[in-house]
Parts: structure tokens; C-alpha cells; sequence
């Protein structure tokens, strides 16, 4: 993500991210930063995780890997 407006050179942001989902996905999401954000911008990485057939069979939750149309809510505030 390439902030709207960049902070002063030497600034980190602390930056933070919530995916919306539409009523009744049972999903579960999870948004981390990948590597330091710059001044200038970040890089989120999300994870979906589903309790399918494949996880009752396992008995653990999976990976779901099938698209969805989600929002991804940034924001980057002045430390």
C-alpha cells in the first residue's frame, strides 16, 4: 500500500489493517505487515482460514485458497 501522503523522511507509521467481510461469512481472516513499513508505504499479507470438509476430515482448520470479494480498512498514523 502506497500512502495517499507520504510522512517525513525518517518517519515509520504505525500501521494497522481489518478485513470486511459480508453477513454470515464464517471465515476467518488474518492481516499481518510484511517486513517495516517506510515513509512512504507498507505491505499486508492476509491469510484466510476455513472450517470445511476439509477440516472436519483433519480435524484441524485449512487453508481456503478460493477468491472472495472482501475490503481491506488501512490505516497509518504518525507515531
Amino acid at each position: 500500500w502506497t500512502y495517499p501522503v507520504a510522512f517525513d523522511n525518517g518517519v515509520v507509521p504505525i500501521v494497522s489493517a481489518i478485513v470486511q467481510v459480508t453477513a454470515g461469512n464464517q471465515d476467518l481472516f488474518n492481516v499481518q505487515v510484511v517486513g517495516t513499513p517506510t515513509n512512504t508505504q507498507c505491505t499486508f499479507q492476509i491469510n484466510r482460514v476455513s472450517a470445511g470438509l476439509l477440516s472436519l476430515l483433519l480435524g484441524a482448520l485449512s487453508i481456503n485458497p478460493t477468491p472472495i470479494a472482501a475490503t481491506l480498512h488501512m490505516i497509518a498514523l504518525e507515531p
